[in-house]
């Protein structure tokens, strides 16, 4: 047989076609009917989180900033913003900051905040969650748009890198910074999680970039974290990870 007259040959060509036909499906009743409807400029950096109210009628985004010393006088808010469709507006969220470190630079910039990159958003009925690399996770009552306020602040010892609150447990929260710790909401206590170090280096420091809490209830208690090997930018690309589950 000649390739095109061998029957497997002929079910991988009804296979592509049939796979061609529903992607220019997908292409003429999805993509063309989709249009900007609105945009917004003016936040702190590049805007890398965002999350939706439960309803749909309101929004979160969280941006990343520029703060480290050799360009501090870049550094600006807007890097937790909320957005209301409804009444077509904009709050600015603007806790997530530190001190400004006293320098020949910051002297004539006016604003003592060092405002931080936003890592994380999250949010659940009237209730968002944001974790930054101000070594917080804040909680905010969104009740009202307009009277949007922070209304807990979880302190950690480092950078938070990502958060997953519980699905089935509204007190429960995991969150990643240099290690994976899990927090009560309610009395803002955390007890760290036990990570066992794959590797035998002692230069290898693993960081947290992923959490996820099961979905159904038979695996509501599983936490799954995913880590990545920090590195100085120089070096290249990390070579090391770990994924990890908790029971």
């Amino acid at each position: 047989h000649t390739p095109s007259s061998h029957p497997g040959w002929q079910s991988i060509v009804r296979r592509r076609e049939l796979g061609h036909s529903v992607n220019s499906q997908l292409r003429s009743s999805i993509v063309p009917d989709l249009q900007l409807y609105k945009s917004w400029k003016g936040a702190s950096n590049d805007v890398i989180v965002s999350a939706w109210s439960p309803d749909g009628s309101r929004f979160v985004a969280g941006a990343t900033v520029q703060c480290d010393e050799h360009n501090m006088e870049y550094n600006r808010g807007n890097n937790l913003i909320l957005g209301d469709l409804v009444t077509n507006s904009l709050k600015e969220l603007p806790d997530h900051w530190v001190p400004r470190p006293t320098s020949r630079s910051s002297r004539n910039m006016g604003d003592s905040r060092l405002f931080m990159s936003v890592t994380a958003v999250q949010w659940f009925e009237d209730l968002i969650f944001s974790a930054s690399y101000d070594n917080t996770v804040k909680l905010w009552d969104a009740t009202s748009h307009a009277n949007t306020r922070c209304v807990k602040t979880l302190s950690h010892s480092s950078k938070v890198q990502v958060m997953a609150r519980s699905n089935f447990n509204p007190n429960v929260l995991a969150t990643g910074t240099k290690s994976i710790s899990l927090w009560n909401i309610d009395d803002a206590s955390y007890s760290p999680l036990d990570v066992v170090q794959p590797y035998n280096r002692k230069d290898i420091e693993l960081l947290a970039t992923s959490l996820v809490w099961g979905q159904i209830p038979a695996t509501k208690d599983i936490l799954l974290a995913g880590m990545a090997e920090g590195y100085a930018e120089e070096e290249g690309v990390p070579c090391n990870g770990l994924l990890a589950m908790w029971i």
